[in-house]
């Protein structure tokens, strides 16, 4: 058993990337603890194995998750079904979490696949960004050439404006996905209606542009669904998908329909519709029951398309660390986020002047407070379909680095999380839906949480650009060359790259490119003057040799892409925006990614 919230803790310092201490700044530790809530009730939280028996913290009646109580217990049963449990007696009440040891893993499990931004993945047939229906295709097209998985970009909502967020890890939710994936097309009726039509040939228009326009392809995609939903009536299907869904697929419904009303997140609103309980809401959604029903249906077209490229092959959802402090979940779980703090990272090899990343995350003990309701959502419904999850900067199942509101990324402090509960939930979730789990664990990592990784069989992330031993590609990793937030192999060999974050006013870490070029020689025996083909053939050839459980290739590496996704610690244009090389249609007759595939293929 673990006690209730104990207030929020605060660490006074921490060993940064090279293993110096780095003492926090007693203003800022006051600055955090001022954005916590003081009035939270303590809740207890009984953690419990499957087929273990467990003590209980007092003797009282056990309320089942799937129905029934178990009266006047004092010790949980071997035969305890796993799940979310509620003990109480006339004054107290306790959570009980039972769950398996260990995260689901395949029996056999040694596999290869493909690392994609799914808006880049254009088609002919797509309005100027990549679908859903691109990804059933790509998917198919991977499975006959010997992939198993594809990791994509997270597909979180956007708040439903005009202007659309770009960067997929800015999300206005985690639980649900963002429309803009749809592909117009497959949702029946479509290829019937003249208007569409229109419409869709203007958004086919927009794969000529250099870059993907979100907010054209978005305005005529709304509009291509608002005409689909005035033909919609009636379907049984639909209305078992909003029963399934629950509250959370009503309440970020609602929130759609009030965030299109206001122009903006809930953060702006009118007072009165800034609490999700509040009689002001009520009203709205009843008024407005024709367009809150719209988003839900919107969510249920992502769900079929999205099962329906999940049946190709093993899609892996990314989950973004953190979330819009003025988006539907900060709304939805209000105790659940904390206000007047973004989440970040110190300074490190990777940016040395710290990053700062302005979503906000968890209140560990608002998420206690609320039963961790909003936790368990958001690793449900992310792995719903999905063959696996790959969980953005793990270490926040453990902590988290927060950075006061107006400071900068160098003046911040870590707050510790209930990891031990974190971990029980995903657990659970990942055995109830047979999805694999991954921690991206780069950056500062502190001891013991690659172990505790290990220990619930979460896998690592490891990078052949940054180990020194290739032994390190163990079993239990996902392994691959680069990340989105990293050089692409020809960016990096070229030296392009270094010019890039020149330009983009980062200050480029030379000694870290120049160590990682070392690496890149050393591992893979080749000169100076290899071509990047053969520097992406040669990494292939050391990926599908390692241990891993979990292989990796990114399409801009096959496609010898200069430009990397992302530029952290930038802001502009040019992150998450940038389009494949050539279509889909070319990109599965090309000689290149097929070479891959071969390279993989032989020893996976």
């Amino acid at each position: 058993m673990r006690s209730g919230n104990r207030g929020p803790q605060i660490e006074a310092g921490y060993l940064d990337y090279r293993g110096e201490p780095v003492e926090v700044m007693p203003e800022t530790i006051a600055r955090l603890k001022a954005v916590f809530r003081t009035d939270a009730r303590s809740r207890s939280v009984v953690l419990a194995f499957e087929g273990e028996p467990a003590q209980l913290p007092f003797e009282g009646d056990l309320e089942l998750e799937g129905g029934g109580v178990l009266a006047n217990i004092t010790e949980l049963p071997e035969d305890i079904e796993p799940g979310y449990h509620q003990l109480r007696d006339r004054s107290k009440s306790a959570m009980v979490i039972v769950a398996p040891r260990r995260c689901y893993l395949p029996k056999s499990f040694k596999v290869w696949g493909w690392a994609l931004q799914l808006y880049a993945l254009w088609s002919h047939a797509s309005w100027g960004i990549g679908d859903l229906g691109d990804l059933r295709t790509f998917g198919a097209w991977a499975r006959a050439e010997g992939a198993t998985v594809a990791l994509l970009n997270p597909l979180h909502a956007a708040l439903p404006l005009a202007e659309q967020e770009p960067s997929p890890y800015f999300p206005s939710s985690r639980c649900f996905k963002n429309p803009i994936y749809l592909r117009i097309e497959d949702i029946p009726g479509a290829r019937e209606i003249s208007d569409v039509e229109r419409l869709a040939a203007e958004g086919r228009a927009l794969s000529e542009t250099e870059r993907v326009q979100r907010n054209d392809v978005w305005a005529r995609k709304s509009k291509a669904l608002e005409i689909l939903y005035t033909r919609f009536a009636h379907d049984p299907a639909f209305n078992d998908f909003v029963e399934e869904m629950g509250a959370p697929l009503k309440d970020f419904s609602v929130f759609c329909a009030l965030a299109e009303e206001f122009g903006t997140g809930w953060r702006t609103w009118p007072p009165e519709f800034r609490d999700r309980d509040s009689a002001a809401v009520r009203r709205f959604a009843a008024d407005n029951a024709s367009r809150v029903r719209f988003h839900s249906w919107l969510q249920w077209h992502l769900d079929i398309q999205f099962a329906n490229a999940a049946g190709e092959i093993g899609l892996i959802n990314d989950l973004a660390v953190g979330v819009d402090p003025s988006g539907a979940d900060a709304w939805i779980w209000p105790r659940s986020f904390v206000r007047g703090a973004s989440v970040g990272a110190p300074p490190d090899d990777y940016n040395i002047d710290g990053q700062q990343w302005g979503v906000t995350g968890f209140d560990p003990v608002g998420l206690e407070e609320d039963d961790f309701e909003a936790f368990v959502q958001m690793v449900r419904l992310s792995m719903r379909h999905a063959a696996g999850v790959r969980l953005d900067h793990v270490m926040s199942l453990f902590r988290l680095y927060w950075v006061p509101q107006g400071e900068t990324a160098a003046t911040g402090a870590y707050v510790r999380y209930p990891a031990d509960v974190l971990l029980q939930v995903l657990a659970l979730e990942s055995q109830r839906a047979g999805a694999f789990v991954i921690g991206e664990d780069l950056g500062t990592v502190e001891e013991g949480v690659r172990e505790a990784m290990a220990e619930r069989n979460i896998l690592s992330c490891k990078l052949l650009w940054f180990v020194d031993d290739l032994n390190e590609l163990q079993h239990l990793s996902m392994a691959s060359a680069n990340t989105h937030d990293l050089p692409t192999t020809a960016g990096l060999w070229t030296g392009s790259d270094l010019q890039a974050q020149a330009v983009a006013g980062v200050a480029p870490n030379v000694a870290f490119a120049e160590a990682i070029l070392d690496r890149i020689r050393r591992h893979m025996g080749i000169s100076l003057d290899a071509t990047v083909g053969e520097v992406v053939d040669a990494s292939c050839r050391l990926l599908s040799h390692c241990d891993a459980a979990v292989v990796t290739v990114a399409i801009d590496d096959a496609l010898e892409t200069v430009e990397r996704v992302n530029q952290p610690g930038t802001s502009g244009g040019w992150n998450w925006s940038a389009r494949s090389s050539v279509p889909l249609d070319e990109f599965v007759d090309l000689e290149r990614p097929r070479r891959i595939a071969e390279i993989l293929g032989e020893a996976r």
